[in-house]
Protein backbone atom coordinates (compact mmCIF):
# COMPACT_ATOMS: atom_id res chain seq x y z
CA UNK A 1 0.00 0.00 0.00
CA UNK A 2 1.71 3.02 -1.04
CA UNK A 3 1.01 7.06 -0.82
CA UNK A 4 -1.46 7.11 -3.83
CA UNK A 5 -3.33 4.24 -2.23
CA UNK A 6 -3.46 5.71 1.03
CA UNK A 7 -4.83 8.94 -0.68
CA UNK A 8 -7.27 6.76 -2.04
CA UNK A 9 -8.39 5.14 0.99
CA UNK A 10 -8.50 8.12 2.55
CA UNK A 11 -10.78 9.77 0.26
CA UNK A 12 -12.83 6.86 -0.21
CA UNK A 13 -16.59 7.66 -0.09
CA UNK A 14 -17.59 5.49 2.73
CA UNK A 15 -15.27 7.95 4.81
CA UNK A 16 -16.99 11.14 4.05
CA UNK A 17 -19.78 12.17 6.70
CA UNK A 18 -22.49 14.09 5.28
CA UNK A 19 -22.10 17.33 7.38
CA UNK A 20 -24.51 20.89 6.31
CA UNK A 21 -21.83 23.22 4.65
CA UNK A 22 -22.98 26.78 5.03
CA UNK A 23 -22.75 28.98 1.78
CA UNK A 24 -20.52 31.22 3.10
CA UNK A 25 -18.18 28.80 5.22
CA UNK A 26 -16.77 27.58 1.40
CA UNK A 27 -17.14 29.90 -1.45
CA UNK A 28 -15.72 27.89 -4.28
CA UNK A 29 -16.33 28.53 -7.90
CA UNK A 30 -17.00 25.34 -10.61
CA UNK A 31 -13.19 25.04 -11.96
CA UNK A 32 -12.25 23.96 -15.35
CA UNK A 33 -9.59 20.53 -15.43
CA UNK A 34 -6.20 20.96 -16.31
CA UNK A 35 -5.97 17.68 -18.70
CA UNK A 36 -2.73 16.86 -20.92
CA UNK A 37 -2.38 18.25 -24.61
CA UNK A 38 -4.04 16.02 -26.95
CA UNK A 39 -0.51 14.47 -27.87
CA UNK A 40 0.01 13.40 -24.59
CA UNK A 41 0.12 9.73 -23.38
CA UNK A 42 -1.08 9.96 -19.76
CA UNK A 43 -5.18 9.68 -18.93
CA UNK A 44 -5.13 8.02 -15.35
CA UNK A 45 -3.03 5.45 -14.18
CA UNK A 46 -5.43 3.21 -12.41
CA UNK A 47 -2.54 0.92 -10.85
CA UNK A 48 1.02 1.22 -11.50
CA UNK A 49 2.75 -1.74 -12.80
CA UNK A 50 6.43 -2.21 -14.29
CA UNK A 51 5.87 -1.17 -17.62
CA UNK A 52 7.43 2.22 -18.67
CA UNK A 53 5.98 5.50 -17.64
CA UNK A 54 4.45 7.67 -20.14
CA UNK A 55 7.30 10.26 -21.37
CA UNK A 56 4.96 13.01 -19.47
CA UNK A 57 4.22 11.21 -16.14
CA UNK A 58 5.56 13.78 -13.97
CA UNK A 59 4.03 16.56 -15.63
CA UNK A 60 0.69 15.61 -15.38
CA UNK A 61 -0.01 12.33 -13.79
CA UNK A 62 -2.00 13.04 -10.54
CA UNK A 63 -0.38 9.81 -9.14
CA UNK A 64 2.95 11.78 -9.19
CA UNK A 65 2.17 13.69 -6.52
CA UNK A 66 0.03 11.21 -4.60
CA UNK A 67 -3.48 11.02 -6.27
CA UNK A 68 -5.40 8.68 -7.58
CA UNK A 69 -7.02 10.76 -9.78
CA UNK A 70 -7.62 14.72 -10.32
CA UNK A 71 -10.77 14.60 -9.04
CA UNK A 72 -10.02 13.78 -5.41
CA UNK A 73 -6.66 16.20 -5.91
CA UNK A 74 -8.84 19.32 -6.94
CA UNK A 75 -11.40 18.21 -4.14
CA UNK A 76 -8.61 18.85 -1.69
CA UNK A 77 -7.95 21.72 -3.02
CA UNK A 78 -10.79 23.40 -2.51
CA UNK A 79 -11.24 22.59 0.92
CA UNK A 80 -7.62 24.52 1.50
CA UNK A 81 -9.12 27.01 -0.71
CA UNK A 82 -12.32 27.69 1.24
CA UNK A 83 -10.04 29.35 3.87
CA UNK A 84 -7.84 31.57 1.49
CA UNK A 85 -9.05 34.94 -0.17
CA UNK A 86 -8.44 35.38 -3.73
CA UNK A 87 -5.87 38.70 -3.50
CA UNK A 88 -4.08 36.83 -0.50
CA UNK A 89 -1.04 35.76 -1.18
CA UNK A 90 0.17 32.12 -0.71
CA UNK A 91 3.50 30.43 0.04
CA UNK A 92 3.06 26.18 -0.58
CA UNK A 93 5.10 23.81 1.66
CA UNK A 94 6.04 20.83 -0.04
CA UNK A 95 4.48 22.36 -3.44
CA UNK A 96 5.06 19.46 -5.64
CA UNK A 97 4.90 20.36 -8.93
CA UNK A 98 3.16 23.18 -8.09
CA UNK A 99 -0.55 21.87 -9.31
CA UNK A 100 -2.49 24.75 -6.66
CA UNK A 101 -1.16 27.35 -8.07
CA UNK A 102 -2.56 25.85 -11.66
CA UNK A 103 -6.04 24.97 -9.89
CA UNK A 104 -6.23 28.12 -8.21
CA UNK A 105 -5.80 30.31 -11.42
CA UNK A 106 -8.00 28.04 -13.61
CA UNK A 107 -10.85 27.70 -10.94
CA UNK A 108 -11.10 31.70 -9.79
CA UNK A 109 -10.00 33.50 -13.22
CA UNK A 110 -7.14 35.18 -11.31
CA UNK A 111 -3.22 34.28 -11.13
CA UNK A 112 -2.55 34.08 -7.63
CA UNK A 113 0.59 35.14 -5.71
CA UNK A 114 1.73 31.85 -4.96
CA UNK A 115 5.84 30.93 -4.13
CA UNK A 116 5.59 27.01 -4.06
CA UNK A 117 8.89 25.09 -2.51
CA UNK A 118 9.43 21.12 -3.17
CA UNK A 119 12.28 19.23 -2.01
CA UNK A 120 11.96 16.84 -5.09
CA UNK A 121 13.99 18.43 -7.74
CA UNK A 122 12.74 16.58 -10.58
CA UNK A 123 8.99 17.36 -9.53
CA UNK A 124 9.93 21.14 -9.62
CA UNK A 125 11.53 20.78 -12.94
CA UNK A 126 8.27 18.93 -14.12
CA UNK A 127 6.25 21.63 -12.66
CA UNK A 128 8.04 24.42 -14.21
CA UNK A 129 8.09 22.85 -17.59
CA UNK A 130 4.05 23.07 -17.49
CA UNK A 131 3.56 25.79 -15.26
CA UNK A 132 6.52 28.03 -16.47
CA UNK A 133 4.64 31.57 -14.88
CA UNK A 134 4.65 30.18 -11.54
CA UNK A 135 6.96 30.60 -8.90
CA UNK A 136 8.53 27.11 -7.72
CA UNK A 137 11.21 26.55 -6.03
CA UNK A 138 13.50 23.65 -5.43
CA UNK A 139 14.76 23.54 -1.85
CA UNK A 140 14.57 22.76 1.90
CA UNK A 141 11.34 24.64 3.35
CA UNK A 142 12.87 25.73 6.59
CA UNK A 143 15.55 28.00 4.47
CA UNK A 144 12.84 30.35 4.03
CA UNK A 145 14.36 33.44 5.84
CA UNK A 146 15.44 34.61 1.92
CA UNK A 147 11.56 35.07 1.18
CA UNK A 148 8.51 37.57 1.76
CA UNK A 149 6.25 36.29 4.10
CA UNK A 150 2.99 35.38 2.79
CA UNK A 151 -0.53 35.69 4.13
CA UNK A 152 -1.54 32.07 3.82
CA UNK A 153 1.35 29.20 4.20
CA UNK A 154 -0.16 25.45 3.19
CA UNK A 155 1.03 22.29 3.62
CA UNK A 156 -1.33 20.16 1.18
CA UNK A 157 -0.44 16.51 2.82
CA UNK A 158 3.45 16.78 2.98
CA UNK A 159 4.03 16.10 6.55
CA UNK A 160 2.70 12.51 6.41
CA UNK A 161 5.23 11.52 4.80
CA UNK A 162 9.06 12.36 5.41
CA UNK A 163 11.07 13.46 2.15
CA UNK A 164 14.38 14.67 4.02
CA UNK A 165 17.38 12.65 4.75
CA UNK A 166 17.35 13.52 8.31
CA UNK A 167 17.83 10.96 10.67
CA UNK A 168 18.57 12.37 13.63
CA UNK A 169 15.48 14.56 14.27
CA UNK A 170 12.36 12.32 14.87
CA UNK A 171 9.07 12.72 13.09
CA UNK A 172 7.25 15.38 16.23
CA UNK A 173 10.05 17.35 16.23
CA UNK A 174 10.03 17.86 12.90
CA UNK A 175 6.22 18.30 12.70
CA UNK A 176 6.84 21.19 15.41
CA UNK A 177 9.84 22.77 13.62
CA UNK A 178 7.46 22.55 10.25
CA UNK A 179 4.79 24.37 12.25
CA UNK A 180 6.74 27.40 13.52
CA UNK A 181 8.56 27.74 10.45
CA UNK A 182 5.36 28.09 8.84
CA UNK A 183 3.51 30.25 11.65
CA UNK A 184 6.89 32.75 11.07
CA UNK A 185 6.66 32.83 7.58
CA UNK A 186 2.02 34.04 7.68
CA UNK A 187 0.69 36.89 8.00
CA UNK A 188 -2.97 35.46 8.17
CA UNK A 189 -2.45 31.60 9.00
CA UNK A 190 -1.43 28.49 8.28
CA UNK A 191 -3.31 25.82 6.89
CA UNK A 192 -2.03 21.89 6.92
CA UNK A 193 -3.51 18.91 5.41
CA UNK A 194 -3.14 15.63 7.80
CA UNK A 195 -3.63 12.15 7.69
CA UNK A 196 -5.86 11.17 10.57
CA UNK A 197 -5.70 8.17 13.05
CA UNK A 198 -9.13 7.40 12.71
CA UNK A 199 -7.87 5.52 9.47
CA UNK A 200 -5.81 1.96 10.02
CA UNK A 201 -3.00 2.97 7.93
CA UNK A 202 0.09 0.60 8.24
CA UNK A 203 2.28 1.48 5.80
CA UNK A 204 6.15 2.36 6.96
CA UNK A 205 6.90 5.86 6.34
CA UNK A 206 3.56 7.07 6.64
CA UNK A 207 2.56 9.47 9.46
CA UNK A 208 -0.98 9.74 10.73
CA UNK A 209 -2.25 12.22 14.02
CA UNK A 210 -4.95 12.54 16.16
CA UNK A 211 -6.63 15.51 15.70
CA UNK A 212 -7.09 16.11 19.66
CA UNK A 213 -3.49 15.60 20.14
CA UNK A 214 -2.38 17.29 17.47
CA UNK A 215 -4.71 20.57 18.61
CA UNK A 216 -3.20 20.00 22.26
CA UNK A 217 0.38 20.27 20.60
CA UNK A 218 -0.17 22.83 18.11
CA UNK A 219 -1.79 25.18 21.27
CA UNK A 220 1.76 24.86 22.94
CA UNK A 221 3.70 25.67 19.54
CA UNK A 222 2.04 29.00 19.21
CA UNK A 223 0.27 30.25 21.85
CA UNK A 224 3.08 32.37 23.32
CA UNK A 225 3.47 34.07 19.67
CA UNK A 226 -0.49 35.12 19.49
CA UNK A 227 -1.65 31.98 17.54
CA UNK A 228 -4.73 30.63 17.45
CA UNK A 229 -5.47 27.19 16.51
CA UNK A 230 -8.63 25.20 14.86
CA UNK A 231 -9.07 21.44 13.91
CA UNK A 232 -11.65 20.72 10.99
CA UNK A 233 -12.53 17.29 10.38
CA UNK A 234 -15.28 17.36 8.48
CA UNK A 235 -13.99 16.41 5.39
CA UNK A 236 -13.79 12.90 5.99
CA UNK A 237 -12.72 10.45 8.64
CA UNK A 238 -9.36 10.32 6.68
CA UNK A 239 -7.85 13.56 6.84
CA UNK A 240 -8.52 16.57 8.62
CA UNK A 241 -7.28 20.53 8.45
CA UNK A 242 -5.14 22.34 10.82
CA UNK A 243 -5.75 25.96 10.86
CA UNK A 244 -3.22 28.35 12.72
CA UNK A 245 -4.68 31.96 12.77
CA UNK A 246 -2.13 34.75 13.66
Amino acid sequence: MGIKNLVKKMLDPSFVETIDIQEEDLQVEAYNETVPPEDSDVTELPEMTNEALPEDYLEYAPEAVGYDNREQQFGIYSTIAGYIGEEDTIMDFGCGRGDFYAWYTQTYNVEPNYRGIDLSEPLVNAGLRVYPNAQIIQGDWFDTAQYDTADWCINVGSLNMRYDADTVTSDMDYFDKTVLTMFDKCEKGVIILLASDLINVDVEGISVFNAGDTLNRVLKLVTPKQGYVAIDHSYSDGMFSLIIYK
